[in-house]
């Protein structure tokens, strides 16, 4: 048999990259979309570089025509009536065709949860000792974060699955913006300095999402998503003002020391 090319998917969420190796390697796409996430944070973002190289060089899954169903949903019969086949599985009361791409068990979505949640507690534990003077539950952004990170990953089971991804882009952006206010090295003011000048951004995502929420446009919606992302990056690249610390002394398993804080190279 010849070998399968490795094409993005028209079903993905984003470019369909993580969905086209999904379905190049007969495996789950939330699996591949859970791993690719924890790939770009493991390796500081070099994973998301890496899927924006795939993304421009993978070509995109032909929209070609796909094979008929002949077999009927429904026989009826003078003695026993309508009798659905053994295909009508995929369809609904009505005959029509089913969505399936939310159908995900109770049970995985709870284990997907409770291994993240797992992750948080190793991660959090793991990296305070490298941060001099640093509790592991000042690194609580971090919850919030991976519970935003869920939302993008997994496919939502309602029709509303841009509201669900966009919910998530603004939890993992505002939770990495207060990760370091919770470090005490930038000031929880710079919030207010911020939202002094950069309002009208907000108030142009409010406004973004409630009409892309009651249209049922998700580019809107997403839209909406990433002024709330630049609001974020422009708060702690413009505003920032110094914590309680001046700086926070990172101890590297290599034995190298970083200095972070405000205006501190990292």
């Amino acid at each position: 048999m010849a070998k399968r090319q490795l094409y993005r998917s028209r079903n993905g969420y984003v470019a369909g990259v993580c969905a086209g190796i999904a379905e190049r390697h007969n495996l789950d796409a939330i699996v591949v979309r859970v791993f690719a996430v924890l790939f770009a944070g493991v390796t500081l973002g070099l994973g998301v570089i890496l899927y924006i190289v795939m993304w421009v060089y993978i070509p995109l899954q032909q929209d070609g025509l796909e094979p008929y169903d002949v077999m009927p949903a429904s026989a009826e019969s003078s003695a026993y009536g309508d009798t659905w086949t053994a295909s009508s599985g995929a369809y609904d009361a009505l005959g029509e065709e089913r969505d399936r791409s939310g159908d995900i068990p109770v049970l995985a979505r709870l284990a997907v949860a409770v291994a993240l949640m797992l992750l948080f507690l190793a991660v959090s534990i793991g990296i305070a000792p490298m941060f001099s003077g640093s509790q592991w539950w000042q690194f609580w952004p971090l919850l919030p974060l991976i519970a935003g990170l869920c939302l993008i990953v997994i496919p939502a089971r309602s029709n509303h699955e841009a509201l669900w991804h966009a919910l998530g882009i603004v939890l993992t952006s505002v939770s990495a913006m207060m990760l370091p206010m919770a470090l005490g090295v930038v000031s929880w003011m710079t919030l207010a300095a911020a939202l002094g000048q950069l309002w009208p951004l907000l108030v142009l995502a409010v406004v973004l999402f409630a009409v892309g929420a009651y249209r049922g446009t998700g580019a809107l919606v997403i839209v909406a998503a990433f002024c709330v992302v630049a609001f974020c990056l422009m708060t702690l690249g413009w505003f920032s003002l110094p914590g309680e610390r001046e700086a926070v002394l990172v101890l590297m398993p290599n034995g190298k020391t970083y200095l972070l804080g405000i205006g501190s190279a990292l």
